[in-house]
């Protein structure tokens, strides 16, 4: 097993992700109709394009609400005939009631929260960390930098990852306005990738979702999610140097000295 041998676990879960974006980005550019989106749930690129130009838009939105409300009972009928489901995601809601068993790990990471008040215990100097929170390194390490840096570590963090997500969606503009439409609907795409699994980590760390299992952005530890996110900003850079080609008036052997 190649993953094994790198050390690097569920890559192809990772790559997946990218390849909806590009199948998605392809059937757009190719049929340029949102029509497409009724016959696919995984509607990533289409989401993001509506965020960012909310016009002449065809889809029926009555549609979307009737499948997200299917989707949400078919999820919670599997998970309430499966009792290692159940307690999983309803133990977010109440993790004291089982804190050495169900609630451990959400029950840690809120302990490393409470611990980090405004300013942290400093860079380095976390004590849920050293074995007390499971997957201090991976899953839950927003709440290491909670411990460590504070409030003001954790609103920084999410300034960030908003900063990166806003000019994900500006380089998807500005390769729409370019032309480049293909390119437009991969960054649009990315960018709800993005937003959405840095959404869904903090979320679980906070305790206001159950646990997912995925990981930080750009932070967490891990082979395959890491090279495949940074393989994803390498395409933002790609697109936005392609558009800044095209759009900008210099030459474009000037254009890569500016670059460098």
């Amino acid at each position: 097993n190649i993953n094994k041998k790198a050390g690097i676990a569920n890559i192809e879960y990772e790559i997946i992700d990218v390849m909806i974006i590009f199948l998605l980005a392809l059937l757009k550019n190719k049929y340029n109709k949102y029509e497409i989106g009724k016959k696919t749930s995984a509607c990533l690129a289409y989401s993001a394009q509506a965020l960012v130009k909310q016009k002449n838009i065809t889809f029926d939105i009555s549609f979307f609400l009737i499948l997200g409300i299917f989707l949400v009972l078919l999820a919670a009928l599997l998970c309430y005939v499966s009792p290692y489901r159940w307690a999983r995601v309803t133990s977010f809601i109440d993790p004291w009631a089982d804190p050495l068993d169900t609630g451990f790990q959400l029950v840690q990471a809120l302990i490393a929260f409470g611990q980090g008040e405004w300013l942290g215990v400093g860079l380095g100097s976390s004590i849920q960390k050293l074995f007390y929170l499971p997957e201090a390194h991976t899953d839950f390490l927003f709440s290491v930098i909670a411990e460590e840096l504070g409030l003001v570590g954790v609103v920084l963090v999410i300034a960030l990852f908003s900063l990166f997500i806003w000019r994900a969606f500006v380089i998807g503009e500005k390769a729409e306005k370019a032309g480049y439409l293909f390119s437009a609907f991969i960054a649009y795409g990315l960018a709800v990738w993005f937003g959405f699994q840095a959404f869904v980590n903090i979320g679980v760390n906070m305790g206001m979702l159950p646990t997912k299992g995925l990981t930080l952005p750009l932070m967490s530890y891990g082979g395959g999610s890491m090279i495949v996110m940074c393989a994803g900003v390498a395409l933002l850079f790609r697109i936005h140097m392609e558009t800044e080609e095209i759009t900008s008036s210099v030459p474009k052997g000037e254009q890569e000295w500016i670059n460098v």
